[in-house]
């Protein structure tokens, strides 16, 4: 009998220290085991050979899950993250194997059908050619003796092609590359695209796939000792790639790339970890890099490569208007979508194209907005925008928790003229359909049945089935879609409601980003940003594309207030039955912190933005500090009902 030391992978084990199982064969370091936690079924990793304990029981691993040990990197991966996000080692490898794995059977006819295939011969020469500024780009990266690079690339200059040029070559030196994106959404294209040069090489993994089919993804490429290509969101990171040899991170920016649950890791964070373990070049690629990325890459020396030009010779203008949600007269048919955006579809579906309709949802409730001169209730403590709360008929600032008694008139011009307003997908659809009977209207959000893939929605668009196509977030993220011919953002201007540092830029992204949907060498394009404020810096740099303009002025903000670049977070909250509980407990949290380390600055407790959550009140406090350490002690020492978020990607 030999005995083994087992680091769990499941969340449900609280401890720290590596548990003793038994097992009748000898097994080496790394391997994946089944075995009983308190008689529930789970997976573990091998850690290394030991002794029997004396004077206790020691249970059998029930199974041995694969033969083939992960990769040398996966270990030191997982070690580095619990001290980094601080958590247990346990929490950390749970959110790294699948738990589909906790009941897997291996058999001798399963493990026949994980066997690798012969895979597919690389490409001698990818086609088209790159373009001059691509070549000096991928020379560039190439030359870089760092590991990581900021692939600033303006929408539609080819980075995806250049992704390409750069698997082909890790490829051909006999390793591995991860592609990772935000979003599902963007999966299929992507897929396409680098399937089309790589064939059978290329293993897509997300949470689309059943939870057996990405258990035997995993199981596959695990067994897999040719170069692949991984391409998944951020959990696809820890698919055991044996030798990695490239990272491209598309759209770096997103903040789909922060886990909102234990360990409440960073993609890109980790990403950089991964490939200064394993000597791999990190690429973050995106049109809009986020601002503490851009930060840290000039602050630091670190290679930024930009591609500044169209990939395609632009025969075809593309022409931006605004339009004043305050001038009445141009929402004569509606009132959400004005005059020249629906004259603007009309055109569309009669040229046989087709138009996107945004829609900004975040932060389009609550909000208290003069409809007279466009002021907004502000915090005067903390500049950020407070919330309405109908039940008290009150204004809070959720990062500070100041509030006060709603206003009845407007201060700045005495206008009664005040306003709520929220609208969503559903209701613009609706809308849409009254206006626009005979046109193809779909939604694409999380509110799509489920039975809706991503793949067939993709699809749906790309080959022009849908005339108009609404949606949020999700849809203006990287598609190329050929037919395209207007984009109009409703509401642009909503999210700079939102009581959040980051909302300025998030606002900057996305009208960035919906605007570069059109314009991409296809056809002529037209772009309608629907907005209170249209004098607003935030919109101006992101109509004009002035990345620069937009990043000074932010990281002036940003260095006033104290938040990062210039300062870490950390978000704590608690849930209790009572507002008082929660405020009494972080209260408590706060005196005692403060005691340990002065020099920290503490906002709240306050309400978190959504307070009630079930039967329960959820409070926060939001902590700012210099050294990062020190959140990380901070979080190490809390009470147990309390929760945290370290470098939270928002604030609410």
């Amino acid at each position: 009998m030999y005995y083994y030391d087992i680091l769990v992978a499941d969340i449900s084990y609280k401890g720290t220290a590596l548990l003793t199982y038994s097992y009748e064969q000898l097994l080496q370091p790394r391997q994946l085991v089944g075995l009983r936690l308190r008689n529930k079924l789970t997976t573990g990793i091998v850690i290394a050979k030991t002794v029997k304990p004396n004077g206790v029981k020691i249970k059998p691993l029930d199974s041995v899950i694969a033969q083939e040990q992960l990769p040398a990197w996966y270990i030191p991966l997982v070690e580095w993250m619990s001290k980094y996000y601080p958590a247990s080692p346990s929490e950390v490898a749970n959110a790294a194997v699948p738990s589909s794995l906790r009941t897997y059977k291996p058999t001798d006819k399963k493990a026949d059908a994980l066997q690798p295939v012969t895979l597919d011969k690389l490409p001698d020469r990818i086609q088209p050619s790159l373009t001059t500024l691509q070549q000096s780009a991928f020379e560039s990266i190439q030359k870089a003796k760092q590991n990581s690079v900021l692939l600033h690339g303006i929408t539609g200059s080819g980075k995806t092609r250049l992704y390409i040029e750069l698997i082909q070559e890790t490829l051909a030196t006999g390793k591995s590359a991860f592609v990772l994106t935000p979003e599902i959404s963007l999966t299929p294209q992507l897929q396409k695209n680098i399937q089309e040069h790589f064939g059978n090489r290329v293993y897509v993994t997300h949470s689309g796939l059943s939870s057996a089919k990405r258990r035997d993804l995993w199981l596959r490429v695990l067994k897999q000792t040719e170069p692949i290509v991984v391409i998944g969101p951020r959990s696809a990171l820890f698919t055991p790639v044996m030798k990695v040899g490239a990272i491209i991170i598309d759209e770096a920016h997103d903040l789909s790339y922060k886990q909102d649950q234990v360990p409440h890791y960073h993609t890109s964070r980790v990403a950089a970890m991964l490939a200064k373990q394993t000597g791999a070049k990190l690429i973050l690629g995106t049109a809009t890099p986020s601002v503490v990325d851009y930060f840290t890459f000039s602050s630091k020396n670190l290679p930024i490569v930009t591609l500044d030009k169209k990939a395609l010779k632009q025969t075809h203008t593309t022409s931006k208007e605004i339009i004043r949600i305050d001038d009445r007269s141009l929402f004569t048919t509606s009132s959400w979508i004005s005059d020249p955006v629906i004259a603007s579809i009309k055109t569309a579906i009669h040229r046989g194209e087709q138009s996107l309709i945004y829609l900004n949802r975040r932060g389009t409730a609550r909000l208290v907005v003069c409809q007279a001169c466009d002021w907004q209730a502000a915090c005067p403590v903390c500049d950020m925008n407070y919330v309405y709360h109908g039940d008290s008929h009150t204004l809070r600032c959720h990062t500070c928790g100041t509030n006060r008694k709603a206003y009845t008139s407007c201060p700045e011009c005495s206008s009664n003229d005040i306003i709520l307003r929220s609208a969503g997908t559903k209701m613009i659809q609706e809308e849409l359909g009254r206006l626009l009977p005979d046109a193809r209207i779909a939604r694409f959000d999380t509110d799509n049945n489920p039975e809706e893939s991503m793949e067939h929605m993709y699809r749906q668009l790309h080959e022009g089935i849908v005339d108009v196509a609404i949606g949020t977030q999700t849809i203006g993220k990287g598609l190329d879609l050929p037919k395209l011919r207007m984009v109009a953002i409703l509401q642009a201007d909503s999210s700079l409601s939102l009581p959040d540092y980051v909302a300025e830029e998030e606002l900057f992204q996305h009208i960035h980003q919906l605007i570069g949907r059109i314009g991409r060498g296809h056809r002529a394009g037209q772009a309608y940003i629907q907005t209170r404020q249209p004098d607003h810096p935030v919109i101006a740099s992101a109509i004009s594309g002035n990345y620069t303009e937009f990043y000074e002025a932010e990281l002036d903000k940003r260095r006033q207030h104290l938040f990062p670049p210039y300062a870490h977070l950390l978000k704590v909250q608690v849930d209790y039955s009572t507002r008082d509980g929660s405020r009494k407990l972080l209260e408590n949290v706060k005196n005692t912190t403060l005691k340990k380390h002065p020099n920290v600055i503490i906002l709240g407790p306050a309400p978190a933005y959504k307070e009630k959550v079930g039967s329960s009140f959820r409070w926060q406090l939001i902590i700012k500090a210099k050294q990062r350490e020190i959140l990380v002690d901070i979080a190490r020492n809390l009470p147990q009902k309390c929760r945290f978020d370290i470098d939270p990607s928002r604030m609410l």
